[in-house]
């Protein structure tokens, strides 16, 4: 056998064996390593998700994502709140879950006083594995789940891992539809430009690459739980992806009604950000 066709059969077996931590980046597991991260995940998710099933059975969550239109989203009366990352800050809502992955809400790989004390008990705050842990935060104040090894969405969140899809919004809709709710309020998932303001993070993001991934959870939601009315409030990216979409006023006599786009010119060009008429 040539040398050259050796090698491709062991690289092949190779990818057979190996997992990546999210598809298209180069970061592999080996088998091992695999098993025993869905030990650790099934261990892990027990504590933190299966006496959450039915939590919500016959109410209305709402679920924040950060994105502009967060702003201008009134809060709604006895409805179960989940928010992400920053979303706590808020001044208007009270949380009662926040889910927390992004490295710019921890500094030097410690939990930020405010978020571990916020609300105390009152509040559940689940955070991703993949931060840099420190013994200043203490685990109790605190769920971890891990959201890392597979790339998909899971019914069972109390054994596998959760969604990342780059994104800490779509293991906190994982979770709200795992508490068996009559409808979803989707709130500030734009997948649009920029962060809410009210939220003074520091820093700016764009989310326009997530549309693929939220067709895919819309697929996955329309599958295993079709019963669950998802109502999109004040879409940016996502309109037209939810049968139920509702505006606020404030929304719609506010600029975020229009979209930042780049307009595609005939020599293939296209212009920089601008501002056009979204409805």
């Amino acid at each position: 056998m040539k040398e050259y066709e050796t090698d491709k059969i062991l690289n092949e077996i190779l990818d057979y064996l190996t997992y990546y931590r999210v598809p298209e980046e180069n970061v592999k597991y080996t088998t091992q390593q695999y098993i025993t991260m869905a030990i650790q995940c099934a261990e892990l998710h027990k504590v933190a998700f299966s006496d959450k099933r039915y939590l919500n059975y016959g109410r209305d969550v709402v679920v924040c994502a950060t994105g502009p239109s967060f702003d201008y989203f009134y809060p709604l009366e006895n409805v179960y709140y989940i928010g992400v990352n920053n979303a706590y800050k808020s001044n208007k809502i009270k949380f009662d879950a926040i889910f927390c992955q992004d490295v710019r809400t921890i500094s030097n790989g410690i939990l930020q006083k405010d978020f571990i004390e916020y609300r105390g008990n009152d509040c559940i705050k689940f955070v991703g594995n993949r931060q840099p842990m420190t013994n200043t935060a203490n685990a109790k104040d605190y769920k971890i789940y891990r959201y890392m090894t597979e790339n998909s969405f899971n019914f069972d969140i109390d054994l596998t891992p959760l969604p990342d899809f780059c994104s800490v919004i779509f293991s906190a809709m994982s979770y709200a539809l795992w508490t068996m709710p009559k409808r979803i309020f989707l709130v500030g998932a734009d997948c649009s430009l920029g962060h809410a303001k009210s939220l003074h993070t520091g820093h700016d993001s764009d989310a326009t690459n997530l549309i693929d991934n939220w067709k895919q959870m819309s697929y996955y939601i329309n599958k295993i739980y079709p019963d669950i009315d998802i109502i999109s409030v004040n879409p940016v990216g996502l309109r037209g992806l939810f049968k139920t979409e509702v505006y606020t006023e404030e929304f719609l006599n506010s600029d975020i009604s229009k979209i930042k786009v780049k307009i595609l010119k005939n020599d293939g060009s296209y212009s920089p950000l601008k501002i056009v008429d979204k409805i």
